[in-house]
Protein backbone atom coordinates (compact mmCIF):
# COMPACT_ATOMS: atom_id res chain seq x y z
CA UNK A 1 0.00 0.00 0.00
CA UNK A 2 3.10 2.24 0.93
CA UNK A 3 4.32 2.06 -2.19
CA UNK A 4 1.30 2.93 -4.53
CA UNK A 5 0.48 6.04 -2.20
CA UNK A 6 4.23 7.22 -2.80
CA UNK A 7 3.47 6.28 -6.93
CA UNK A 8 0.67 8.71 -6.33
CA UNK A 9 2.14 11.29 -5.08
CA UNK A 10 5.18 11.10 -7.31
CA UNK A 11 2.68 11.34 -10.57
CA UNK A 12 0.71 14.03 -8.68
CA UNK A 13 4.22 16.06 -8.39
CA UNK A 14 4.81 15.52 -12.03
CA UNK A 15 1.76 16.56 -13.00
CA UNK A 16 1.50 19.93 -11.35
CA UNK A 17 5.36 20.27 -12.60
CA UNK A 18 4.01 20.16 -15.75
CA UNK A 19 5.79 17.09 -16.76
CA UNK A 20 4.75 14.03 -18.86
CA UNK A 21 5.86 11.46 -21.21
CA UNK A 22 5.74 12.89 -24.91
CA UNK A 23 6.37 9.41 -26.71
CA UNK A 24 6.64 5.72 -26.15
CA UNK A 25 8.91 4.29 -23.62
CA UNK A 26 11.00 1.74 -26.15
CA UNK A 27 12.58 5.35 -27.10
CA UNK A 28 15.13 6.22 -24.03
CA UNK A 29 16.34 9.18 -25.54
CA UNK A 30 13.32 11.34 -26.09
CA UNK A 31 12.71 14.20 -23.58
CA UNK A 32 9.18 14.55 -21.59
CA UNK A 33 6.41 17.21 -22.07
CA UNK A 34 7.51 20.50 -20.48
CA UNK A 35 7.06 23.97 -19.33
CA UNK A 36 9.98 25.19 -17.34
CA UNK A 37 8.42 28.56 -16.35
CA UNK A 38 9.91 31.02 -18.99
CA UNK A 39 8.25 33.37 -21.59
CA UNK A 40 7.03 31.74 -24.68
CA UNK A 41 7.95 33.28 -27.94
CA UNK A 42 6.50 33.49 -30.93
CA UNK A 43 8.38 32.52 -34.36
CA UNK A 44 7.57 32.43 -37.68
CA UNK A 45 4.54 33.60 -39.24
CA UNK A 46 0.95 32.03 -38.49
CA UNK A 47 -1.38 29.85 -40.85
CA UNK A 48 -5.18 30.95 -40.98
CA UNK A 49 -8.03 28.21 -40.50
CA UNK A 50 -11.42 29.03 -41.81
CA UNK A 51 -14.20 26.78 -41.55
CA UNK A 52 -18.06 27.11 -43.15
CA UNK A 53 -16.86 29.94 -44.90
CA UNK A 54 -15.58 31.86 -41.67
CA UNK A 55 -12.11 32.98 -40.28
CA UNK A 56 -11.73 30.44 -37.62
CA UNK A 57 -8.23 31.68 -36.13
CA UNK A 58 -4.34 31.25 -36.07
CA UNK A 59 -1.73 28.87 -34.80
CA UNK A 60 1.68 29.96 -34.64
CA UNK A 61 4.69 28.38 -33.52
CA UNK A 62 5.63 29.67 -29.55
CA UNK A 63 8.92 28.43 -27.96
CA UNK A 64 10.79 28.69 -24.56
CA UNK A 65 14.34 29.02 -23.53
CA UNK A 66 15.26 26.92 -20.21
CA UNK A 67 18.75 26.68 -19.65
CA UNK A 68 21.44 24.36 -20.39
CA UNK A 69 20.33 24.19 -24.18
CA UNK A 70 16.87 22.65 -23.50
CA UNK A 71 14.62 24.36 -25.89
CA UNK A 72 10.61 23.71 -25.99
CA UNK A 73 8.24 24.88 -28.37
CA UNK A 74 4.63 24.18 -28.80
CA UNK A 75 1.66 25.18 -30.60
CA UNK A 76 -0.68 28.50 -30.05
CA UNK A 77 -4.08 28.27 -31.42
CA UNK A 78 -6.09 31.65 -30.93
CA UNK A 79 -10.02 31.57 -32.07
CA UNK A 80 -11.45 34.41 -33.69
CA UNK A 81 -13.91 36.06 -31.25
CA UNK A 82 -16.71 36.11 -34.47
CA UNK A 83 -16.05 32.63 -35.47
CA UNK A 84 -16.51 32.03 -31.27
CA UNK A 85 -19.91 33.41 -31.25
CA UNK A 86 -21.27 31.66 -34.59
CA UNK A 87 -20.12 28.20 -34.11
CA UNK A 88 -20.14 27.55 -30.35
CA UNK A 89 -19.21 24.35 -29.30
CA UNK A 90 -16.94 23.71 -32.44
CA UNK A 91 -13.42 22.13 -31.26
CA UNK A 92 -9.72 22.09 -32.83
CA UNK A 93 -7.08 20.08 -32.27
CA UNK A 94 -3.73 21.94 -31.80
CA UNK A 95 -0.01 20.28 -31.52
CA UNK A 96 3.47 20.71 -33.06
CA UNK A 97 4.71 18.69 -35.89
CA UNK A 98 8.20 17.54 -37.71
CA UNK A 99 9.22 15.47 -40.69
CA UNK A 100 11.55 14.56 -38.21
CA UNK A 101 9.66 13.03 -35.35
CA UNK A 102 6.49 11.04 -35.12
CA UNK A 103 4.38 9.74 -35.73
CA UNK A 104 2.38 10.78 -33.00
CA UNK A 105 2.68 14.31 -32.65
CA UNK A 106 2.68 16.08 -29.16
CA UNK A 107 -1.15 18.24 -29.09
CA UNK A 108 -4.42 18.77 -27.26
CA UNK A 109 -8.06 19.45 -28.15
CA UNK A 110 -10.27 22.34 -26.71
CA UNK A 111 -13.23 23.98 -27.97
CA UNK A 112 -14.39 27.45 -28.89
CA UNK A 113 -15.08 27.77 -25.15
CA UNK A 114 -11.70 28.85 -24.54
CA UNK A 115 -9.80 31.77 -26.49
CA UNK A 116 -6.21 30.23 -26.82
CA UNK A 117 -5.47 27.10 -26.93
CA UNK A 118 -1.85 26.33 -26.36
CA UNK A 119 -0.48 22.46 -26.61
CA UNK A 120 1.63 20.66 -24.72
CA UNK A 121 5.24 22.14 -24.27
CA UNK A 122 8.05 19.61 -26.10
CA UNK A 123 11.85 19.21 -26.28
CA UNK A 124 12.88 20.23 -29.16
CA UNK A 125 16.13 18.38 -29.60
CA UNK A 126 13.69 15.28 -29.97
CA UNK A 127 13.69 15.62 -33.90
CA UNK A 128 17.10 15.41 -35.24
CA UNK A 129 17.31 17.83 -36.86
CA UNK A 130 15.05 20.14 -34.56
CA UNK A 131 12.80 21.17 -37.38
CA UNK A 132 9.24 21.96 -36.03
CA UNK A 133 5.51 23.61 -37.37
CA UNK A 134 2.70 24.55 -35.34
CA UNK A 135 -0.39 23.08 -37.14
CA UNK A 136 -4.28 23.29 -35.95
CA UNK A 137 -7.76 21.14 -37.32
CA UNK A 138 -10.97 21.67 -36.67
CA UNK A 139 -12.18 18.06 -35.15
CA UNK A 140 -15.52 16.98 -33.61
CA UNK A 141 -17.73 20.27 -35.15
CA UNK A 142 -20.82 19.67 -34.19
CA UNK A 143 -21.91 21.01 -37.65
CA UNK A 144 -19.99 18.86 -39.36
CA UNK A 145 -17.30 20.51 -40.86
CA UNK A 146 -14.96 18.06 -43.07
CA UNK A 147 -12.11 17.98 -44.77
CA UNK A 148 -10.68 16.28 -47.85
CA UNK A 149 -8.10 14.52 -45.89
CA UNK A 150 -5.98 14.71 -42.76
CA UNK A 151 -3.86 17.78 -44.08
CA UNK A 152 -5.96 19.46 -46.09
CA UNK A 153 -7.88 21.86 -43.38
CA UNK A 154 -4.69 21.66 -41.06
CA UNK A 155 -3.78 25.03 -41.27
CA UNK A 156 0.12 24.94 -40.47
CA UNK A 157 2.69 27.63 -38.98
CA UNK A 158 5.95 28.60 -40.51
CA UNK A 159 8.00 25.26 -40.42
CA UNK A 160 11.10 26.04 -38.54
CA UNK A 161 15.14 24.92 -38.40
CA UNK A 162 16.11 25.80 -34.69
CA UNK A 163 19.71 24.99 -35.35
CA UNK A 164 20.23 28.33 -37.48
CA UNK A 165 16.94 29.96 -37.40
CA UNK A 166 15.76 29.75 -40.48
CA UNK A 167 12.18 29.30 -41.59
CA UNK A 168 12.13 25.97 -44.08
CA UNK A 169 8.91 26.02 -45.38
CA UNK A 170 6.28 29.14 -45.52
CA UNK A 171 2.62 28.97 -43.03
CA UNK A 172 -0.28 27.18 -44.91
CA UNK A 173 -3.39 28.33 -44.82
CA UNK A 174 -6.53 25.77 -44.43
CA UNK A 175 -10.20 25.40 -44.90
CA UNK A 176 -13.01 22.74 -44.57
CA UNK A 177 -16.28 22.91 -44.89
Amino acid sequence: MRTRKYIAIAATAAALCGVGIAAPAANASVRPMADCGAPWNNVGSPGNLYGFGYYAGQVEQQYQVCGGGVVNARAHFQWSGDFQARFPGTWVQVGTGSHYWGPVFPSTTDSTADKDVPSPGFEIHNAKPDQWWAFATLTSTPNGCTSPSDWDGTARGTDWLYANGTAVEAPDNAYCS
